[in-house]
């Protein structure tokens, strides 16, 4: 807080009346300039530190990305192993008896220091085309998270029916059932292989 205080000795004259307004002025210009000068510094130090830990997010999460990549493969050859049994009970033919895994992997995303940056106006003192880029990213990772969620509920769902092509007490009613439930967690499999492959992209992008 700025204070002004009254001058020591009395004004005697114009010009003593100018001289001390013009060091009143001097003082407070001086003052205000200090205190906006360590504002600066402070945000400076702000928006280098939330960049920092968004760009770090940003990695981790595509770290986790990237290996989930490498399992998507398998969990749509899977799915497709699972698929094929299920026609060939339809078409009545004998089906592959050997085991087929079954399991749905995650990529553990996080959004923290986004949303922290944001909430807390900290993410304005980053410069615009790095913050373009950021939201951008999130943007898609949002995509991504929410089609990771539907092909799980698809993949889930697809579990009940995972061992139809096994059970020779299964009618056709149930096995069709199962058929279109296998084909929508394929679908939604390989939409999710491509929404991960254009999050990996924007990542790249925000990280330049």
């Amino acid at each position: 807080m700025l204070e002004v205080h009254a001058p020591e000795h009395g004004i005697h004259g114009k010009r003593d009346f100018f001289v001390h307004m013009a060091t009143i002025t001097l003082g407070l210009l001086i003052a205000l300039g200090l205190e906006q000068a360590v504002e600066a510094l402070h945000h400076h130090h702000q928006k280098v530190r939330a960049e920092a830990n968004i760009r770090e997010e940003i990695r981790e999460n595509r770290d986790h990305l990237k290996e989930l990549q490498k399992r998507q493969a398998a969990e749509m050859q899977d799915t497709i192993s699972i698929l094929k049994r299920i026609d060939d009970r339809l078409k009545r033919q004998p089906p592959d008896t050997s085991k087929v895994p079954f399991g749905f992997a995650t990529a553990p995303l996080s959004d923290a220091a986004w949303r922290t940056a944001s909430a807390t106006g900290i993410a304005s003192y980053i410069d615009y085309d790095t913050m373009q880029r950021f939201a951008e990213c999130y943007k898609q990772q949002e995509e991504f998270e929410r089609m990771q969620d539907k092909a799980l509920d698809e993949f889930l769902h697809l579990g009940s029916f995972a061992v139809l092509g096994e059970s020779n007490s299964t009618d056709d009613a149930e096995l069709r059932e199962a058929q279109h439930v296998a084909r929508s967690a394929l679908a939604n499999l390989s939409a999710l292989r491509d929404i991960s492959t254009g999050t990996v992209q924007s990542y790249d992008e925000a990280l330049k």
